[in-house]
């Protein structure tokens, strides 16, 4: 996966798609930016810092989705590019 300014993502030699939602891109970033897995605290920490919402569980859960469902819709493969195990 490519990042563009992380305000876009490209597979390949495909064409970079936008992704316009700011939280999608701060997740996006975050992802690229690790070295590996990250722990649902920790992306939590990068998309809201010290304004978490109160039910930002399920606030992480709908950015993640919606974040795989772009990709999909690139070709990229959301389920397979991120991937949410019972530790991260």
């Amino acid at each position: 996966m490519n990042a563009s300014c992380f305000t876009s993502v490209s597979f390949g030699s495909g064409w970079p798609a936008p992704i316009d939602a700011p939280l999608a891109r701060r997740c996006v970033a975050g992802l690229a930016l690790s070295s590996g897995m990250v722990t649902l605290d920790d992306l939590a920490d990068m998309l809201w810092g010290d304004a978490l919402p109160t039910n930002w569980k399920q606030a992480l859960r709908n950015v993640i989705a919606k974040v795989r469902v772009r990709l999909d819709t690139i070709g990229g493969g959301g389920d397979a590019v991120i991937v949410t195990t019972p530790t991260g």
